[in-house]
């Protein structure tokens, strides 16, 4: 039996954006339970505060589509709180260093990436997110976002859009 992994989806404000604040609670709230090591964004869209440590970085990573870059836990929650707007963007949670190149990570399916994360948070055009957990993993309810639905099932039965 393959493993089964729980997609919850949060809408957002329709008055506010999506912002590193609120992705910052949502992370706060999976780290309670669930510890990582490192973090990949892709994907990413949005806004960053120019005065972010890594605002060439993120800037490269918004204007080259899909090429990911990997961050220690140590850095990632100070740059997802420099975060002004985020559209879209892929945050895959590792309990180890993951192997990422550009062309391998292009290559491969949602389900392949996220089946090695801890957990993964999907932000999908400025509207909802996507969190992703292994199925034995207890969240708190993200009482600052509406949830939407929760379903539990394979990885390669849940829509992706994008």
């Amino acid at each position: 039996m393959k493993n089964q992994w729980r997609l919850s989806e949060y809408i957002g404000n329709k008055d506010e954006y999506l912002n590193g604040e609120l992705l910052l609670s949502v992370l706060n709230t999976l780290s309670i339970t669930t510890q990582y090591d490192f973090c990949t964004i892709s994907g990413f869209d949005g806004g960053l505060d120019p005065d972010c440590e890594q605002y060439d970085l993120i800037r490269d990573l918004r204007n080259s589509g899909h090429h990911p870059h990997t961050f220690p836990s140590s850095e990632i929650k100070g740059v997802i709180r420099r975060i002004i707007v985020v559209d879209w963007g892929d945050f895959f949670f590792y309990n180890f260093k993951p192997n990422i190149n550009d062309k391998l990570f292009s290559s491969c399916s949602y389900e392949k990436i996220i089946s090695q994360t801890v957990f993964t948070i999907r932000v999908v055009d400025s509207e909802f997110i996507q969190v992703f957990t292994k199925e034995s993993t207890n969240i708190s309810p993200l009482g600052f976002m509406e949830l939407n639905s929760t379903k539990c099932d394979t990885l390669e039965s849940f829509d992706y859009p994008g």
